[in-house]
């Protein structure tokens, strides 16, 4: 899915894949660029299961832009995210989720502006994930009940007057294993003459 255009510049609409009213979508070996928002799963009975996936480049036009266009996955009022072998580049924000289930495994995040990963409440488990060049690495926010193993958080960058943070636990419980955080250092060589 690429190219979508939004009905009025900076809205939600527009969006590469939109879930609501209990839908459910299984996709496998799925694209999405240069859309508004690349996908929205609204309402505690709706789902979408990833697999083999890559979802690039939303674009939040206009100088009025809705908060969450330009997000790779929003996720509103509880739904179930399942992905295996996704990648989210180059976004606003890689998922953004509002309660819900969220299973996540083999996942990337990388050049995003705002949070790599962040959950308002809901029940989270991420596996195998690396989150690179993000504003922000990992929100839980919330009561979020989680489960991180082997994550995997490289080089997170301040962009403006926003703070930033690898890992950002607020009111929310759970456990983490083998979680790195690095920042790499770039070396430049230079004329001394």
């Amino acid at each position: 899915v690429t190219g979508t255009v939004a009905a009025t510049p900076g809205s939600l609409s527009g969006t590469a894949v939109n879930i609501s009213g209990g839908g459910e979508l299984v996709a496998q070996r799925f694209l999405a660029t240069g859309n508004p928002l690349g996908v929205r799963v609204n309402g505690g009975e709706s789902a979408i299961t990833l697999t083999d996936a890559i979802i690039a480049d939303p674009s939040a036009l206009g100088p009025n832009s809705a908060g969450n266009a330009g997000v790779g996955i929003l996720a509103e009022a509880g739904p179930d995210i399942t992905a295996t072998r996704l990648a989210l580049l180059r976004t606003r924000g890689g998922l953004i989720q509002q309660a819900g289930i969220a299973r996540l495994e083999n996942v990337v995040v990388a050049g995003s502006t705002g949070a790599a990963l962040s959950f308002a409440g809901g029940d989270v488990g991420v596996v195998q994930t690396t989150l690179a060049d993000n504003a922000n690495g990992v929100s839980l926010t919330t009561n979020a009940d989680f489960e991180l193993t082997d994550l995997r958080i490289v080089d997170t960058r301040k962009v403006g007057v926003a703070t930033s943070r690898a890992l950002y636990i607020d009111a929310s419980s759970g456990s983490t294993q083998q979680l790195v955080e690095e920042q790499r250092m770039s070396l430049r060589a230079t004329d001394a003459t």
